[in-house]
């Protein structure tokens, strides 16, 4: 039997009887941090940061779910705790630096306390996945993994990334991630980028290769740019765009 942290939840299931045909999921919703674990030695104030969550991404997926009646999961820890979206057997699993901020908490695990967290979070957010997609069966033809991007980094050399969303693809999803951004492109006429700032991978994309690729199910990451969600409205609006484009593709009429 699976072992949960004290009054937390792994995951929040949204819509689970929703008819689109599609499952939505968001890996980095929330900054919780389970209260075993002492916010990982860090303050509220770098808990808000990008590193702890993809802000305005848990609202996208909210009112996309609203929007089409689409099912979703979304992950109820932050990606400090164990990130969802990364493999378990990555060093960059549980990082104990993050674009310039040290985590304390996450400095020195040993492997049982790396063991821990995947039983108690990793494991049944994904298990979740798992059973959604089960349940769906054949009237699920895609797996969509809504994210969000900070306008840059702090570390490093702070380039600023120009690209008001961008469409993440692996294996054999380019068609269908072409199709996408081309929909996203001409409903918003922004900058949509191709596999930017980073490639999705079986390690780096962890939750569409590991759920989507591995059932031959087509399956992508759209990720906004954190600034141009930074209100409900504009969260929405983003939804309306993605909803637009998502039925165009996946609804057969």
């Amino acid at each position: 039997m699976t072992q949960y942290y004290n009054g937390f939840r792994p995951f929040e299931h949204i819509n689970p009887r929703g008819r689109f045909p599609a499952l939505l999921v968001c890996d980095h919703a929330v900054n919780t941090v389970p209260e075993e674990l002492g916010d990982l030695g860090l303050d509220a104030r770098e808990l808000d940061r990008h590193i702890a969550w993809d802000p305005g991404a848990r609202a996208v997926t909210l009112e996309l779910a609203a929007r089409l009646d689409a099912p979703a999961l979304l992950a109820g820890y932050s990606r400090l705790v164990i990130d969802p979206n990364r493999s378990p057997d990555s060093d960059a699993s549980i990082l104990d630096t993050s674009d310039g901020t040290i985590i304390p908490g996450n400095v020195g695990l040993d492997r049982d306390e790396r063991s821990d967290r995947i039983a108690r979070c990793f494991r049944p957010y994904h298990e979740a996945i798992d059973a959604t997609l089960d349940q769906m069966g054949a009237r699920c033809s895609a797996l969509l993994c809504i994210h969000s991007f900070t306008p840059a980094l702090l570390a490093g050399d702070g380039t600023s990334r120009p690209w008001h969303a961008s469409i993440l693809w692996g294996g054999r999803q380019k068609l269908f991630a072409d199709r996408i951004r081309a929909g996203l492109s001409r409903v918003t006429g922004l900058n949509i980028g191709d596999n930017v700032p980073y490639a999705q991978t079986p390690e780096f994309g962890y939750t569409a290769e590991a759920h989507g690729e591995v059932r031959g199910l087509p399956n992508l990451l759209i990720k906004i740019r954190q600034d141009l969600l930074e209100s409900a409205h504009a969260a929405r609006d983003w939804a309306n765009h993605l909803a637009e484009v998502l039925v165009a593709e996946l609804v057969t009429v």
